[in-house]
């Protein structure tokens, strides 16, 4: 249980269509963000390109299914952000895909989603590998959010946590797209934990990214 002090600190990879983000967790309400999105969430780019495809929105699970019948190999797409920070960027994978349907219209769509979810798969993989080398003291990986759905990223990142040496944890699937869920179980390890979270007059955002105070 990801609330209990044993087993801080970890690594949390939140990928979502609003948020991309690596942090190292050390305790309840004490959080190091690591490394963000430069331009489009994840979560947001596989929408795009979803919709570039005829998917329906939100076009995560449906990429997911398509991009299991398709040959990554067919098609070639840019690694983003190759380096060795712990930021992303996605907006120049999106628009390559977007070259790709334009230039190639007879290009397989199964191959395309194959192709691009081999590539998000990738960029993850390494900045996780990344993150844990700057967090070497951390005991568990942790993946949530509407993108931790899918099924090769979730099958990736466990075998990092299984070559690490380090415990994974990811949501079943029906709570990934939940953030009520998650905003509300924070809250209550908040409340045992002794936080004063009285101030009930805050604004509703659409976005509130990790380390921007109320």
């Amino acid at each position: 249980e990801l609330g209990t002090g044993d087993v801080f600190p970890y690594v949390l990879l939140l990928v979502s269509g609003g948020h991309c983000q690596l942090v190292a967790v050390r305790g309840v309400g004490n959080y190091e963000l690591l490394g963000t999105t430069l331009d489009d969430a994840v979560g947001e780019c596989f929408d795009k390109v979803g919709k570039m495809l005829g998917l329906p929105h939100p076009a995560g699970p449906a990429l997911d299914v398509l991009s299991l019948t398709g040959n990554a190999g067919a098609v070639v797409l840019p690694t983003p952000k190759n380096d060795q920070t712990l930021d992303f960027s996605f907006s120049g994978l999106k628009t390559a895909v977007r070259t790709v349907l334009e230039k190639s219209p007879e290009v397989k769509h199964e191959d395309v989603a194959a192709a691009f979810t081999d590539v998000v798969v990738r960029v993850m993989v390494k900045k996780v590998g990344l993150a844990l080398d700057a967090v070497p003291e951390a005991k568990a990986l942790v993946a949530a959010g509407g993108v931790a759905c899918n099924k090769a990223l979730r099958a990736a990142l466990a075998d990092v946590a299984a070559a690490r040496g380090v415990d994974f944890a990811v949501p079943a699937m029906r709570y990934c797209t939940d953030n009520a869920v998650m905003i509300g179980w924070c809250a209550g390890l908040r409340a045992v934990a002794g936080f004063d979270d009285a101030n009930l007059g805050v604004g509703v955002r659409p976005r509130w990214p990790l380390g921007e105070d109320f």
